[in-house]
């Protein structure tokens, strides 16, 4: 959803028989009025919730003034494939502090040289010290998920009006289907209440574009 700079449309449409259905057309962005900021990629709230800003980066190199984007993605089902849970360390840790970024790749080639639960249970400890207590009861749940959707796509030239990759106008949606990558936050619970309070989910990567976009 973030692949065009400047201020192009954006439908997403959650009403029950759209199926949670989002519309891009960059060949109208010059027509988007500034009372409809809010339908911009760059502000709209429900898509800026949903993706991280890293993955949105990802396709921020393309001018809509130069090309037009046509994208429609009707979800139709997801299929679970992991779940896993890490630890202490959160995507916001280490925008805080980039040092601690891989900490625990760090930790699981340590452990491979030398077999050592010793030294990984002290690099462990570490870890928590520097993160702080405050940050130390924080995790980071990650799932990976199978989405078919029904999408149309097409790419077209601006000035000559071609199309360079995708669909010709007029034609049925096709199945596609992604590999999507999600994260949310978990908090303990203040007090003596059980439990966790759990974030929002995001989008981290699609299709393996940041490869996994690992951070841990």
């Amino acid at each position: 959803a973030g692949v065009f700079r400047g201020r192009v449309p954006v439908n997403n449409d959650t009403s029950k028989d759209e199926n949670w259905v989002i519309s891009i057309d960059s060949s109208v962005q010059n027509e988007v009025d500034d009372d409809d900021s809010k339908n911009t990629l760059e502000s709209n709230e429900y898509l800026s919730s949903m993706f991280d800003k890293k993955l949105v980066a990802k396709y921020q190199s393309v001018n809509p003034d130069n090309l037009h984007l046509k994208l429609t993605v009707r979800p139709v089902e997801a299929k679970l494939q992991h779940i896993f849970a890490v630890p202490l360390i959160t995507r916001d840790i280490v925008e805080k502090k980039p040092h601690l970024e891989g900490s625990y790749q760090k930790i699981e080639r340590a452990f491979a040289e030398k077999k050592s639960f010793d030294e990984v249970k002290e690099m462990t400890y570490d870890l928590a010290n520097e993160i702080g207590e405050e940050d130390a009861y924080n995790r980071t749940v990650i799932a990976d998920v199978i989405i078919t959707c029904s999408e149309f796509y097409q790419l077209r030239d601006a000035s000559s009006g071609l199309i360079i990759q995708g669909m010709e106008d007029g034609s049925e949606e096709e199945e596609v289907v992604h590999n999507v990558r999600f994260e949310v936050i978990t908090e303990k619970n203040e007090g003596d209440e059980k439990g966790r309070k759990v974030g929002s989910w995001k989008i981290v990567d699609m299709d393996d574009l940041l490869d996994g976009s690992v951070f841990y």
